[in-house]
């Protein structure tokens, strides 16, 4: 992950691509007047600090519940519960080829 997520820039800004970690915020109600009250917060980077937010940094993630949701990814509406997450870290090398 990087510190932009939905288009929305410095929600972790210590969110390193390479720091083999999910940086996962959960809403704990997403109700319409707490999306009011937490828009300056989010506007601001200060989410992590909000007390209706939780911030985790893991390399595994397992959602689950008895209610029918879906995940949100990077602002998307994603699979339905439930869901798990493995970060496979430095599983992926990139060869960048130089310019002339």
């Amino acid at each position: 992950m990087t510190n932009s997520v939905g288009g929305f820039e410095q929600l972790a800004p210590e969110a390193k691509v390479n720091d083999g970690k999910l940086h996962t915020f959960i809403i704990k109600d997403l109700s319409l007047p707490l999306i009011i009250k937490i828009i300056p917060s989010l506007i601001k980077g200060e989410i992590k600090g909000h007390e209706e937010v939780e911030y985790i940094q893991t390399s595994k993630l397992h959602l689950s519940t008895s209610e029918e949701l879906a995940i949100n990814i990077d602002g998307d509406e994603g699979c339905p519960l439930p869901f798990q997450a493995n970060v496979l870290h430095k599983h992926l090398r990139l060869f960048v080829p130089r310019t002339i």
